[in-house]
């Protein structure tokens, strides 16, 4: 994701923008963390489920540095077949901005589910 961007206010609905190298898009969410999650799932186009979310402070003050956690689960096709399992990934993010620092955790998820369904390199045959 080479940006994001969050429109906050008095509605129930906040809106967020993802964009990648081809593609931009925009999702609704109950907040910009929310939003923004769905934004990235629209991009990624894989059916991920959030499991856990944690926020923690990991500094002092009024620039304090906010660490997030986050784990997803996504169905990964088995041996390049119809049959799927569930797996889960974990990404962690760190930020002033704690919607920055959640966006850095999901897409440290994302980005290792993205490597789980690459496929293998083929074995050259010995010489």
């Amino acid at each position: 994701m080479s940006s994001a961007r969050n429109t906050c206010g008095l509605s129930p609905r906040t809106t967020a923008t993802a964009t990648d190298l081809t593609r931009c898009r925009t999702a609704t969410g109950v907040g910009p963390i929310d939003a923004t999650y769905h934004a990235i799932d629209s991009i990624v186009e894989e059916d991920i489920k959030l499991l856990e979310y944690t926020v923690q402070a990991i500094t002092e003050g009024m620039d304090a540095i906010g660490k997030v956690t986050a784990r997803i689960q996504v169905a990964i096709p088995v041996n390049g077949g119809d049959e799927t399992v569930l797996r889960q990934f974990m990404g962690r993010g760190a930020d002033t901005d704690v919607i920055t620092a959640s966006a850095k955790a999901y897409l440290a998820c994302v980005n290792r589910v993205a490597a789980k369904l690459q496929p293998a390199p083929a074995s050259e045959p010995p010489a």
